[in-house]
């Protein structure tokens, strides 16, 4: 079975190294965060490494 990482606030620059360091180890990846051009990005640049999963949190967050 293979190890999943859920990881919230993706899009932050602070979280890079976490994200890189599972995709080396071959840990599949949810990224969630607001921003989704960085997503799309993240998901771009770590697919060579691991099976990657975004969600943008604007969308997962219930109307006002």
């Amino acid at each position: 079975m293979k190890t999943t990482a859920l990881i919230t606030g993706a899009t932050l620059v602070i979280e890079k190294a976490t994200k890189e360091i599972f995709a080396k180890n071959n840990i599949k990846l949810v990224l969630c965060g607001r921003r989704t051009e960085r997503l799309e990005k993240l998901q771009t640049a770590l697919l060579k490494l691991t099976e990657i999963t975004t969600f943008n949190s604007i969308f997962l967050k219930g109307k006002k």
